[in-house]
């Protein structure tokens, strides 16, 4: 009986442990490079296009992001020109790039909050228009 009573005071303790509330998520290194292409979701580290456009406009976001303090360093490979963002005050990186050939635009950002840095990166696949279709 002496076990079966502390069995269950333990259990008891244990869902107490679970039940105490802990503040906000405040923790550097939970953010995500998402992109898009064009109207659509954003997914994370990849992204395709969704609707025929040419040229594709691509949006690269951080997110995630809890507290303030960030700054961000944006390198960016492929062909594509900047339309907004890409700036160390800015989250985001938006782009257009044109559809006449298959081909990626990557995006990497590194991330700092605090003296911490991380490096996040996606990949935008383009892909070629021919017409009113993909080639």
């Amino acid at each position: 009986m002496r076990r079966i009573l502390s069995l269950l005071a333990a259990a008891g303790a244990a869902l107490a442990l679970c039940l105490v509330p802990v503040g906000p998520a405040s923790a550097f290194g939970g953010e995500l490079l998402a992109c898009s292409i064009g109207p659509g979701a954003f997914s994370d580290g990849a992204c395709s296009p969704h609707v025929i456009s040419n040229p594709d406009s691509i949006s690269f976001d951080v997110v995630n992001e809890s507290g303030s303090g960030y700054s961000f360093s944006w390198t960016l490979s492929g062909h594509y020109t900047i339309s907004q963002g890409c700036t160390s005050t800015t989250y985001y990186c938006w782009v257009t790039s044109p559809a006449a050939s298959d081909h990626d635009v990557v995006a990497s950002v590194t991330v700092t909050q605090n003296g911490s840095s991380e490096t996040l990166s996606a990949t935008a696949r383009v892909f070629a228009v021919c017409g009113r279709v993909w080639c």
